[in-house]
């Protein structure tokens, strides 16, 4: 497996809640996200990644996510899409 195949769901996740984040007013902040949950929101990159380190330790697959609009129109790869809703 690629390390990017190791974050497909992490980045799933990330596509499928980040409407409701901004929705939210999360814009600028950052998420942690392992498998398809968000853990938490955090004011900085560096804390994010940091919460993540502490809790999973290393070797264990998680994201730190900017929360941007910008990542909607991003040009994903079809594999990286969270499935659509019905």
């Amino acid at each position: 497996m690629s390390g990017i195949d190791a974050i497909r769901t992490e980045v799933r996740t990330y596509l499928r809640e980040l409407p409701r984040l901004l929705a939210e007013g999360h814009e600028g902040r950052h998420a942690l996200i392992k498998g398809e949950e968000v853990l938490s929101i955090w004011d900085t990159f560096e804390d994010a990644y940091q919460a993540g380190r502490e809790r999973f330790g290393w070797g264990v697959v998680f994201i730190a996510q900017p929360i941007d609009p910008k990542f909607l129109d991003y040009p994903w790869p079809a594999e990286f899409l969270p499935p659509k809703a019905v």
